[in-house]
């Protein structure tokens, strides 16, 4: 069965209708990186894609839904087998191009998910070079910074192939979970016994942004403790998260794109 929302279904004509019809574009981002001893390379792209195609189930009139994208910059990684990492100029210029070939075909609103978390500072930078070039508006969002407060009544902490990813990855790949060899490896301040300025959690951020590149404290990948990590915490994470971005969707696609004002130096009367 077809559905609806996925571009990458959709034969020419169909995908005509979704311009004509205004729908959003999301785009999920993801990486090829790992996480961990006991989840898989693609988990960003796969949380990320899994997402986005939820909200489609949620809005199938409303959204259209792109292929992931699996490679993106994933450095700090790089001693750990199997993570690809592409150069953060190359990305944005890939990004901005999927995102100008959208515009092009008529799309008018467009919002990136990220699954990973050195992705939304460069999708910062492609939905501001969209927004101010084209008659469209682009958003660069992570998945995982909605519904905090929700997200905080189900688990306490989450940074990288930790109890929140472990959690999610079991509610939607169980088969691709090896909890046998999830073990805590708690080193949030990377190197440092504690730090009130950096820390990795993305559900509570440091006031400061700093990332160590990760063999320089983590011998195995994880920041974090994935052994508290549950299906039924995974499926209630999805629940919240995902209210929570149906509810940005919307708004998103109800926000007006004005029409430029022509400015001449003068400061309006």
């Amino acid at each position: 069965m077809v559905e609806e929302f996925l571009l990458g279904d959709l034969a020419w004509p169909d995908a005509e209708k979704a311009v004509e019809a205004d729908k959003v574009v999301l785009l999920p981002i993801g990486s090829l990186e790992q996480h961990g001893p006991h989840l898989p390379l693609d988990t960003d792209t796969v949380t990320a894609f899994e997402v986005c195609k939820m909200i489609g189930q949620k809005l199938p009139h409303q959204v259209v839904v792109l292929p992931p994208v699996y490679y993106t910059p994933a450095e700090l990684s790089m001693e750990f087998s199997g993570t690809v990492d592409i150069r953060p100029t190359v990305f944005i210029d890939y990004l901005y191009d999927i995102c100008v070939s959208m515009v092009k075909h008529g799309f008018r609103r467009i919002i990136m998910v990220s699954g990973h978390g050195l992705n939304p500072p460069f999708m910062n930078i492609v939905s501001q070079m969209v927004t101010n070039r084209h008659s469209a508006i682009c958003a660069g969002v992570a998945y995982f910074d909605f519904a905090h407060d929700e997200v905080r009544k189900i688990i306490s902490h989450g940074a990288h192939a930790c109890e929140f990813e472990t959690s999610v990855l079991l509610a939607l790949r169980p088969e691709n979970v090896q909890m046998s060899r999830a073990k805590k490896d708690w080193d949030i301040y990377m190197g440092l016994e504690s730090s009130k300025y950096v820390w990795r959690s993305f559900i509570d951020r440091s006031p400061n942004y700093f990332i160590d590149r990760l063999d320089r404290f983590s011998e195995t990948g994880i920041v974090g403790d994935p052994t508290k990590a549950t299906r039924e915490k995974g499926e209630r994470l999805l629940d919240v998260i995902i209210e929570d971005m149906v509810g940005f969707v919307k708004e998103f696609q109800s926000r007006p794109i004005a029409k430029p004002k022509k400015r001449k130096g003068r400061l309006p009367k």
